[in-house]
């Protein structure tokens, strides 16, 4: 389906990736940012795309946006790090809402919501189906799942609706999600806690812009949910390709889990007043645990990656060396 395409978050990191991308495959791309956005990760092809200044949170900024489009990509949401629990209910959950409510009401073709994986909480078992138990915990997964809930609604409505949920997004561009990762790895000393046995799972942020293009009108994708997600490693493992990448050798300082939940719970306390230490309850659990999610039913309708992991975390590593970050 080609047609005039809306991408909300187009001035960050995964949606800019998206905007560039549908450019090359011919889209007409309107892009939906707010006015003090910087607008460095679209510079490169702004004169190809028209640019919208707006809030998501504001169903008339929205409106103006989203009349005339066939697709809406709705990509925009904030992160769990550092952000008030007013700003991640306002931005991933209600603004949802209110994205696929002007959807509706201007007869939009399809609408394709980028989740998160971790709407699921711990998953409950290895390589999670999209419909196994959510138990979302966090702020941030509780807002993400809230949103989802909200943009499932309207697929029983009439609106045309298709969720992806990628795990962590790695590639040029990010600066929140595992830049501290490969920051760590470039020192040639990283710490796990337990074995690093646990699996772990990203998704390079090629891939997942490329997943967003492939279900665009794509009726089999209507109304359905899609892990979109790279091979699953251990931890360690996912470190050690870190470090292939960076060219170096990396030594493990291995912690003993009970220690570390220790010192969780102190985090735990100590946060109350002001202050924070490096271990939570939230990263012991994402250190120690299975994160791992299936992408079956994206395959099903013949999807794939189009880069492998190794491959993606190269042109990251170079990406951080050009601006100077590791």
């Amino acid at each position: 389906m080609k047609g005039k395409v809306l991408v909300t978050g187009a001035s960050g990191f995964a949606g800019s990736h998206l905007a560039k991308l549908l450019v090359s495959k011919g889209y007409d791309v309107r892009v939906l940012v707010r006015k003090t956005s910087s607008l460095d990760y679209i510079r490169d092809f702004l004169d190809k795309v028209e640019v919208v200044h707006g809030d998501i949170t504001s169903e008339s900024d929205l409106a103006d946006a989203i009349e005339g489009c066939d697709i809406v990509c709705h990509v925009a949401g904030a992160l769990g790090h550092g952000v008030s629990r007013e700003l991640l209910w306002a931005t991933n959950s209600m603004a949802v809402g209110l994205v696929a409510k002007v959807c509706l009401s201007k007869n939009v073709k399809h609408l394709v919501h980028c989740s998160t994986a971790y709407v699921l909480g711990l998953p409950s078992a290895r390589f999670a189906l999209e419909d196994s138990v959510a138990k979302p915990e966090t702020e941030y997964e509780l807002s993400k799942a809230d949103g989802e809930k909200k943009v499932l609604e309207y697929a029983n409505k009439g609106l045309n609706v298709t969720v992806l949920r990628p795990p962590p997004i790695v590639g040029p561009g990010d600066t929140k999600n595992l830049l501290k990762l490969f920051k760590m790895a470039s020192k040639g000393v990283f710490p796990l806690v337990g074995s690093g046995d646990n699996l772990f799972q990203v998704v390079y942020v090629e891939n997942l812009s490329h997943a967003f293009e492939f279900v665009l009108g794509n009726e089999q994708a209507y109304g359905r949910v899609f892990h979109v997600a790279d091979e699953a490693t251990s931890l360690k493992c996912f470190v050690e390709m870190l470090s292939n990448a960076l060219g170096k050798k990396v030594y493990f300082i291995c912690f003993p889990v009970f220690l570390m939940a220790c010192v969780a719970e102190i985090s735990e306390l100590i946060s109350r007043f002001g202050f924070s230490l490096p271990m939570t309850k939230s990263r012991l659990r994402m250190m120690t645990k299975d994160y791992s999610y299936s992408t079956e039913a994206l395959k099903g309708l013949s999807w794939s990656s189009k880069k492998g992991l190794q491959e993606g975390l190269v042109e990251t590593v170079k990406w951080y060396q050009n601006k100077g970050l590791i």
